[in-house]
């Protein structure tokens, strides 16, 4: 999960912690940035293809 915090650094180490599925950081992304849900769950979607958690 430190690369999220490198893609989103407002993600602090017990954020990283805690999220535990793309919803949960799609929710957490959507919040800390201000966002729109829509942008947060595509920019969470780019960013995860490939990945696992």
């Amino acid at each position: 999960m430190s690369a999220a915090q490198q893609r989103w650094s407002f993600l602090t180490n017990f954020d990283l912690s805690t999220i535990k599925n793309e919803e949960q950081l799609t929710s957490m992304v959507k919040d800390r940035s201000g966002s729109s849900a829509d942008a947060a769950r595509e920019d969470v979607r780019d960013w995860v293809r490939g990945k696992q958690f």
